[in-house]
């Protein structure tokens, strides 16, 4: 009689619930599940995965009896939880447990993923503003989401963010699964580099100054040449009495040479002026 009244307990808690719960994982971990017990007296035990066993243990049963459908589970025959170890994606399925030969409410919906790649950010900018668009490998159960060193958090690959007067922003991108996440990030400076702007103003006014620089030099060579070409006694703005401009080298050798002439002559002078005397 007891027994009957047990299934008709289970009969009705598996018609009013019939809750699945997502369960992730990662790749060569482990998961518990844990499945609703009835208050009844246990006569057999049955997990399935897909319909297919498991494990189960029958009323007498010294141990457990597991299924070659997975390599490593294991049985807790006090709460008829079920472990298993070293997952692959291969273990996705949907697990239901089985007791008195009637499924409970609570099932789980086993999914394996892989850790989360790091993600790259990718800029795409003009003077004032830019788009960064995160992108990580993968696509199931994954997400993305932005944040920066000022709080701003935002959901989406893609980010719209403005050129700061400080140019000290920060942002991060993290692109994440139920079981892992990996962040990259990317400084303000990176996408505008402060000497930007200058190096724009260069490139037009640049041009311009070099001609101006040029024409300057061109009329002071002008103008130095004109004065050496002038007579003595003739320089531009007018002479300072008294004061002699020095010669060019070319001057200073010829004076050379011809001082041995200079000094001739002035011995006859001298010749000349005893003899007078």
């Amino acid at each position: 009689m007891s027994f009957i009244l047990s299934v008709l307990l289970l009969q009705l808690l598996s018609v009013t619930h019939s809750d699945v719960i997502q369960k992730y994982t990662l790749r060569s971990g482990s998961v518990e599940l844990i499945g609703q017990v009835p208050n009844v007296l246990v006569e057999s035990v049955v997990w399935t995965r897909n319909k297919d066993k498991v494990a189960d243990w029958d009323k007498g049963d010294m141990t457990p009896t597991y299924y070659p459908t997975l390599d490593k589970t294991e049985l807790n025959m006090d709460t008829w939880a079920l472990t298993l170890s070293d997952l692959q994606p291969t273990c996705n399925g949907q697990y239901a447990l089985q007791i008195n030969g009637i499924e409970t409410a609570k099932s789980f919906q086993l999914i394996v993923l892989e850790s989360v790649s790091g993600p790259n950010i990718s800029p795409n900018c003009d003077l004032r503003s830019c788009n960064l668009t995160c992108q990580g490998a993968g696509i199931d159960h994954t997400e993305y989401s932005w944040t920066d060193n000022q709080g701003r958090n935002e959901r989406g690959s893609v980010l719209k963010v403005e050129k700061t007067e400080g140019l000290d922003r920060v942002y991060t991108c993290n692109f994440s699964n139920p079981v892992s996440w990996k962040t990259s990030s990317i400084k303000e400076r990176e996408l505008f580099p402060p000497e930007s702007t200058d190096a724009n103003l260069y490139i037009i006014l640049g041009p311009i100054v070099g001609g101006a620089v040029l024409i300057a030099a061109a009329i002071g060579i002008a103008v130095y040449i004109k004065k050496r070409k002038v007579p003595d006694g003739e320089e531009l703005g007018g002479q300072v009495p008294g004061v002699e401009e020095p010669g060019s080298a070319d001057e200073a050798n010829g004076e050379d040479e011809n001082r041995p002439l200079q000094q001739q002559a002035l011995q006859q002078q001298g010749i000349q002026l005893n003899a007078m005397l």
